[in-house]
């Protein structure tokens, strides 16, 4: 019941943090003046490059647009690791810190806005978040293995039709989604779960792409690294990932729940 207040307490709050999503963009239609809300939107899978499996879950989605290419979007998210990887090893421990889906809940805010008028516009984006990170490590003197990240930053995203069929509405597509994000952590928990090794302010770089077909299915890959150096070598090194998703949701379907004026 505690972890299900705090995942309300993130939602309320995401607009205020908010971090790096997925662009919900279809090319060649600018979405209806609105908003939208979807339950329980998507479930997917992947592995990063530390040998840690994980499922990932979009439990909600809100997203508004006026009509013109503009939209503000938030999402709450679940992580959680199947098995995999040594928890002792820091750079283990930190790469969920770089998974723009990471952390036990994940509240984030997503706002974009396209450069110029086409089918497939190169898209400006802001981004940013707060996320309850869980590192599953029995700490003494029952101490929580709980803490909170905060992000932001900034980035770009274009989108690549590789083929389409109108007739049976079938569809398949690429993207680049590349970002530039700013970490904040509590000092006592860069102590306690860090070893002091990883810096409380740092910044990170990274590069999205992937395939998506029929707008249900989405196999993504994700290249991130911290450009801040860190005390401990390993972290700055990259953390890859791929993961493949399933959209319960098509995303041309429009639900209308409220219309902007």
């Amino acid at each position: 019941m505690k972890k299900i207040c705090f995942a309300i307490v993130l939602w309320f709050n995401s607009p205020l943090f908010a971090q790096q999503i997925d662009v919900d963009y279809t090319p060649g239609v600018n979405p209806e003046k609105g908003v939208k809300i979807t339950l329980f939107k998507s479930l997917g899978g992947g592995l990063n490059s530390q040998g840690v499996y994980e499922i990932t879950s979009e439990a909600l989605r809100v997203e508004a647009n006026n009509g013109e290419g503009l939209q503000a979007g938030i999402s709450v998210f679940g992580n959680y690791n199947i098995f995999g990887g040594d928890l002792e090893n820091l750079k283990t421990r930190a790469s969920h810190l770089l998974y723009p889906y990471g952390g036990l809940f994940n509240g984030q805010l997503t706002l974009s806005a396209p450069l110029v008028d086409s089918d497939t516009p190169i898209l400006l984006t802001a981004h940013g978040g707060v996320r309850l990170n869980d590192t599953y490590l029995a700490l003494p003197q029952s101490k929580s293995t709980q803490y909170l990240g905060y992000e932001a930053g900034f980035g770009g995203y274009k989108q690549f039709k590789l083929w389409e069929n109108t007739l049976q509405g079938k569809t398949a597509y690429s993207w680049l989604q590349p970002n530039l994000t700013h970490h904040w952590l509590r000092k006592e928990d860069v102590q306690l779960f860090y070893d002091d090794q990883l810096n409380r302010n740092s910044w990170s770089w990274g590069l999205q792409t992937g395939l998506e077909w029929n707008k249900n299915f989405r196999l993504s890959l994700f290249y991130n690294q911290f450009i801040s150096k860190q005390g401990l070598s390993a972290l700055n090194q990259p953390i890859l990932r791929i993961n493949f998703v399933y959209r319960f949701v098509k995303r041309n379907r429009k639900v209308e729940m409220l219309e902007l004026d």
